[in-house]
């Protein structure tokens, strides 16, 4: 027995639930189809010998997470304006809002993109929509095709596997098309994006879309990490410096050095880390000879801050030498003091040295506390960590580094500061900078700091580490 009678409205009742059911079934089987098109385990492809890979497994996650962490947050919130240009050049390239989810909707979840000698580009695993797109431009409006590669305005885009790679180079996309693709290393983590660097020295770092942005990761480099005892941070000192690093001995700091000139990028860089090493060779700063340090348990050297008194910001260098037994008989550095000017001095009733090189803002101070050999550019800076020094947490490493964004960004802007009061900058210019720096300044103050731990393994650092551990929210007016 029919539960509603044969009329016109039983019929237009019936009409509506097929239509509906079929819009149902339509977009059941589109989101099926959808689905399987951006599912893979492949990473993506790019020219077969790339320079550096950015690559994530759930592209959408990472960015939705990234943007609710406390360093990002505090960032933006802060200095917003390079969000918004990101955002408004995506927008006019692809025309979609890079909000999380309409990536995900469009691009799907797989992301990589590349660097290499034919250009840069990105390749995503696409669903349904961007099919659809695709085949109305190619099908419908005939868009031109030269051996698989489309153009539309300025980029080129071509599809490999059920990927597409989209770049301003054509040669880019050809290649990505024709190569094999490099070996990329993969993570499980959706919350994390990989970035790896293939022209030597190579290296691969992981970043963790979680508060203080945590990353692990390692670059090709040796360290001797001769230790016998655990290193410490810089909690050692009494205040946080602006930066600070300890490793077990002299040497390593010598390969770092080396290290960093490789994977600076530009010029400019390389020229001004080379001026500072003749900085130092002019003042005769000669180390002595091979196992100077060979008592020593670990060093620690930090730039405490930047002198401003005068015209010319002066830094401020304090650094330990830390022995297993008590400091005793001549400073492992002692033999710096060749030239006969050195005046002896006491810091805490013990014997020292201060050999003034560019008057008291840039002297060589070496003094010694219990099992601390001190050495310092300043007699202050030497006074204030004379018996100041502390144990801190021991972090089993054979490399720590931190950098204080807080102190680094307030040391910046003093000099900016200085820099605007005497008239170094045209006008013009002056107001340029200081627009730009001053939502940036605030944004750094906050981020708390850069920590990272390295230990040797084979021919590889591996580290470990956060890039603005304990990043501070702004204080409400």
């Amino acid at each position: 027995m029919s539960l509603l009678p044969n009329t016109p409205r039983k019929k237009r009742i019936l009409r509506r639930w097929a239509a509906l059911f079929l819009a149902f079934s339509v977009l059941a089987i589109l989101a099926i189809v959808d689905s399987r098109l951006k599912a893979t385990p492949e990473p993506g492809y790019c020219p077969g010998e790339p320079r550096w890979v950015v690559s994530a497994n759930d592209s959408g996650y990472f960015l939705s997470h990234l943007k609710t962490t406390d360093a990002v947050a505090q960032f933006v919130k802060e200095w917003p304006q390079p969000v918004v240009r990101l955002h408004l050049d995506f927008h006019r390239i692809t025309g979609i809002r890079p909000t999380p989810t309409r990536w995900r909707l469009w691009m799907g979840k797989r992301f990589l993109a590349a660097g290499s000698g034919d250009g840069i580009g990105f390749c995503v695993r696409p669903g349904v929509l961007l099919h659809a797109v695709h085949f109305i431009r190619a099908r419908l409006f005939r868009a031109d095709s030269d051996a698989g590669v489309f153009q539309y305005g300025n980029h080129f885009y071509a599809w490999r596997d059920g990927f597409v790679i989209i770049s301003e180079s054509e040669r880019y996309v050809r290649r990505s098309l024709e190569d094999a693709p490099p070996a990329l290393e993969s993570s499980q983590n959706r919350a994390e994006i990989r970035v790896q660097r293939f022209v030597l020295p190579r290296a691969s770092i992981g970043v963790q879309a979680s508060n203080g942005i945590p990353v692990e990761g390692w670059i090709d480099g040796q360290l001797t990490g001769r230790r016998t005892t655990p290193l410490s941070g810089p909690e050692v000192w009494p205040e946080a410096p602006l930066l600070s690093l300890t490793i077990s001995q002299w040497s390593d700091i010598t390969k770092l050095y080396a290290l960093a000139r490789e994977i600076l990028p530009g010029q400019r860089a390389k020229t001004c880390a080379e001026g500072l090493v003749s900085f130092f060779g002019a003042m005769d700063f000669h180390l002595p000879g091979p196992n100077w340090d060979r008592n020593v348990d670990h060093i620690a050297v930090a730039l405490d801050d930047f002198d401003l008194s005068a015209n010319i910001p002066v830094p401020e260098l304090i650094m330990t030498l830390r022995s297993t037994t008590p400091a005793r008989g001549p400073h492992p550095l002692e033999a710096l003091l060749t030239n006969g000017s050195a005046l002896p001095h006491e810091w805490n009733e013990a014997p020292g040295f201060i050999l003034p090189a560019f008057g008291e803002k840039a002297a060589l101070c070496l003094g010694r506390y219990g099992s601390d050999w001190l050495a310092a550019s300043q007699e202050p800076l030497l006074r204030k960590i004379a018996g100041n020094l502390k144990n801190g947490p021991d972090v089993h490493a054979d490399m720590v580094l931190y950098l204080n964004w807080n102190k680094m960004s307030r040391v910046v802007e003093r000099v900016l500061g200085q820099i605007l009061s005497l008239e170094l900058l045209p006008p013009s210019k002056a107001d340029e900078v200081s627009a730009y720096w001053s939502p940036m300044s605030g944004a750094l103050q906050r981020l708390g700091e850069l920590r990272l731990g390295a230990s040797a393994e084979g021919d590889r650092l591996v580290f470990t580490g956060f890039l603005a551990k304990g990043t501070q929210p702004k204080e409400k007016d």
